[in-house]
């Protein structure tokens, strides 16, 4: 499709996913109860927990109210953790939650008129979901690229996204997740191991483990949002409730950053074989 043409009237796709109000709707009496149950426990999870949470909810519908809880603290889409397991649906919802951050945090002017309806409805409505769900049902357009140009994005705007990322984005986001998190972590603290001892008093202090998940987990969440020091350290007090100063944050990063670089040389060179 030409990128100049506005594909408010393009053919949709073939729906295998539902708004949070149709999987609501879907449900049972009973389950409504325990969904209900769930989404209001949310409020006293711990963020961590939260963020664990969106690999391992068993029912797609626990996605959007994990989303809202994320939101409610402040912390941004690509800091919310894992991939989901839910196909389509789950990429639905990441998606809309992508969209409604923008939409509280951005000065967005979308250039085609079913993205100018998104931004200006109110986020969580029906109206609104009906519009999203639109908007990712176009055929063809699923895309990152279809994305930007239709909501006019530019990078920046796109950096604390889930869905709406680059290519360069996606990897460093996979490579920060999973096996691969796993296996910087533990280089981390093996290199923790080989550093002078912790001087902090016997009670405050760490395990080798602790310090190198600490680490580990301060380095992903500035690489991925690609912001200033001081937006790491807001975004790492919001996931953890620690607060941490600017120069500490660089400190803590500057630690991980060789070994996360010959990692990703390691990891590209064994694909390449």
């Amino acid at each position: 499709m030409d990128a100049h043409l506005d594909p408010h009237d393009a053919p949709e796709a073939p729906q295998a996913f539902k708004t949070y109000p149709e999987l609501k709707a879907g449900m049972g009496r009973a389950e409504k109860g325990r969904h209900k149950a769930k989404t209001a426990a949310l409020a006293t999870e711990p963020a961590a927990s939260l963020c664990a949470s969106m690999e391992t909810a068993t029912a797609p519908a626990m996605l959007w109210p994990i989303h809202q809880e994320l939101a409610r603290r402040g912390i941004p889409p690509i800091l919310r953790g894992p991939r989901h397991c839910h196909g389509l649906q789950g990429d639905f919802l990441d998606f809309a939650a992508d969209l409604q951050w923008l939409w509280g945090t951005e000065t967005i002017k979308p250039r085609y008129r079913l993205a100018q309806g998104i931004f200006s409805t109110t986020p969580d409505t029906p109206e609104w979901w009906e519009l999203v769900k639109r908007q990712f049902s176009q055929e063809g357009t699923r895309n990152t690229r279809s994305w930007s140009i239709a909501f006019n994005l530019d990078a920046t705007q796109r950096r604390h996204l889930r869905t709406i990322q680059s290519a360069d984005t996606r990897r460093l986001f996979d490579d920060l997740h999973g096996e691969r998190f796993t296996q910087l972590w533990e280089t981390v603290r093996m290199d923790a191991a080989k550093r002078p001892p912790d001087k902090a008093p016997p009670d405050k202090r760490r395990t080798l483990t602790e310090i190198a998940s600490r680490r580990a987990r301060i380095f992903r969440a500035h690489n991925l949002t690609a912001g200033s020091l001081r937006d790491t350290a807001r975004n790492w007090g919001a996931l953890t409730g620690e607060k941490l100063s600017a120069q500490a944050i660089r400190h803590q990063v500057g630690l991980v950053a060789p070994t996360f670089k010959q990692l990703r040389a390691d990891w590209t060179k064994a694909q390449a074989e």
